[in-house]
């Protein structure tokens, strides 16, 4: 019926009665058919084809990425069944500097290499595994590593080991989500946030504005300042920027001390504390200090090592390790799981982007300003209406929840619309300023008592 009233069957038929017509209208019926059949409206970026993350930005280049993904692959091959890597001299140091997921996601942005990323993630996976479940002795989300003071060998839940293992888990999630697989990415990324959450807590000393390990048997912080343990302050949804900033501050007179010739033995870390350091610094207004290391660090040579190479060519590179970009693509995936109509879908996924570009671009984005309201407005519903579901049993599957490694994969879902709405909160930020910036408002906070971090009570004087 529908057919018939939109290409006008009934009267096209009563024409294509004569048979001298009909080599005519059929022709012309078939094309009006098909013209209304394209111009049906369509959820655009409501189907599965869509990318869930960000198109990524390459960072290696051709010889380089190769390189790492052989390395990864020679240390993958040492992996026993508990998930524990035996690598070589090459490898070794990625067991005390865990990048691994971070070396992948780099090589695959240039090479496109599928096949290797899965086994990758997949090896990574098992051995994170591993750590989670065997070095982690008091279940606090710290991995406690041996390391040797002065005095002795002990084992401790070393701040810059668990900075690099959060950026790296995050990453790991990340891959996930870029090989189609919504509840591991889920899973990795809870495990990456639980991390984060822990480094702040058990190891931030606001005395020192610094994270530091603590000795176990006299409680004393072992004062010691690697530029990985700094990665807290990219933690943006833990830490506050009052804090960040003199974080940071250490970091700068790291740098006004580092030296490039150090052992060979030792250079693979040093280029990852180059690496370090230049992620830390790049948030902030540090330009000049970010150009003084890449001045003071050696290029990455065809013959150095394949972790030294990799390291020394990430760092001159202006893209974080990680970033917050991913919660959007997860915040998508469970909306994907909703029976939402296609209209509302359509709304939905036109709307995360610009909310997106408000909460994370450094610059305020070229939209209109009813157009952020809206795109803001369109993700909070989504928002109530995924809470909503979350609180029955039935919105995971059976399949899906096979596939989540942990136990409760709504909680974790509660925790990541958590995060999102922290990061809708900068949306909103951005759109006061996108409505009153240009007739003089703005808002000024004074907090009395600065030494807080994130999910802390405080005081605050407008």
């Amino acid at each position: 019926m529908i057919l018939e009233q939109v290409a006008g069957l009934k009267r096209l038929r009563r024409m294509a009665g004569a048979r001298r017509w009909r080599r005519v209208l059929r022709p012309a019926l078939v094309v009006r058919v098909a013209i209304w059949v394209l111009m049906l409206p369509r959820a655009v970026g409501a189907e599965d084809t869509a990318a869930l993350n960000a198109p990524l930005i390459v960072r290696l280049d051709a010889a380089t990425a190769q390189q790492t993904d052989a390395m990864l692959s020679s240390v993958i091959r040492t992996q026993n069944t508990d998930g524990v890597y035996s690598p070589g001299d090459d490898g070794a140091v990625l067991l005390t500097r865990p990048i691994l997921a971070t070396m992948a996601i780099d090589a695959y942005a240039s090479s496109h290499n599928t096949a290797s990323l899965a086994q990758a993630a997949n090896s990574i996976s098992r051995y994170y595994s591993y750590l989670f479940s065997s070095a982690d002795r008091d279940g606090d989300h710290l991995i406690e590593t041996t390391t040797t003071t002065t005095t002795r060998e002990m084992r401790i839940e070393d701040p810059a080991f668990n900075a690099l293992l959060a950026v790296d888990t995050r990453n790991l999630a990340r891959i996930n989500l870029e090989l189609r697989r919504p509840m591991q990415a889920l899973y990795w990324y809870d495990g990456a946030r639980a991390v984060e959450r822990a480094v702040v807590a058990g190891t931030f000393d606001a005395d020192d504005n610094y994270c530091f390990a603590h000795d176990a048997v006299s409680g004393q912080p072992i004062r010691r300042f690697t530029p990985a343990a700094a990665l807290p302050a990219q933690f943006a949804m833990v830490v506050g920027e009052n804090y960040a900033e003199r974080m940071r501050a250490h970091v700068i007179d790291w740098a006004a001390h580092a030296s490039a010739n150090v052992a060979p033995a030792d250079r693979a870390a040093n280029a990852i504390d180059f690496m370090s350091a230049v992620d830390v610094l790049g948030s902030g207004d540090h330009a000049g200090v970010v150009e003084a290391l890449r001045r003071i660090m050696p290029l990455p040579s065809a013959v150095a090592m394949p972790v030294e190479r990799y390291a020394l060519a990430r760092a001159r590179l202006d893209i974080p390790l990680a970033d917050d970009d991913l919660v959007f693509g997860l915040f998508v995936s469970l909306e994907r799981a909703t029976p939402f109509s296609d209209p509302e879908r359509f709304r939905i996924e036109h709307a995360v982007p610009d909310v997106r570009a408000l909460a994370l671009a450094p610059i305020t984005p070229m939209l209109p300003v009813e157009t952020a309201a809206n795109s803001i407005a369109a993700v909070y519903s989504t928002l109530a209406t995924l809470r909503d579901r979350l609180r029955t049993t039935s919105f995971f599957g059976p399949d899906d929840k096979k596939a989540y490694p942990g136990g409760d994969p709504n909680i974790a879902a509660q925790r990541l619309l958590d995060d999102v709405t922290m990061l809708l909160h900068r949306a909103e930020n951005r759109l006061f300023e996108m409505r009153y910036a240009d007739q003089g408002v703005h808002a000024q906070v004074t907090l009395p008592e600065d030494r807080v971090v994130v999910l802390d009570n405080f005081d605050v004087r407008w």
